[in-house]
């Protein structure tokens, strides 16, 4: 029976330290692109909210504009009709 071929101890560790390396980095990116699709989707659900509280506005007020700071309604000068 022919002694088994290894490499060097510190090859091995070396060469583990790359591979461990490169697996903690796709778990990283994993978890990022887990936390990217939750925030695509929370950015979704508020863009539906937006839309659905400007239609609620625009029914209540018209076509107006509403500072987001004070809340003052000013006429849309775009909209003669408003």
């Amino acid at each position: 029976m022919s002694k088994e071929k290894k490499i060097s101890k510190e090859e091995l560790e070396k060469l583990q330290a790359y591979v461990n390396g490169i697996n903690e980095i796709q778990n990283n990116v994993g978890a990022l692109e887990m936390q990217k699709h939750d925030a695509l989707h929370k950015s979704d659900v508020m863009r539906k909210g937006l839309d659905a509280m400007q239609v609620d506005l625009e029914e209540k007020y018209g076509q107006v504009n509403i500072s987001l700071a004070t809340g003052v309604i000013t006429e849309d000068a775009d909209n003669p009709e408003a």
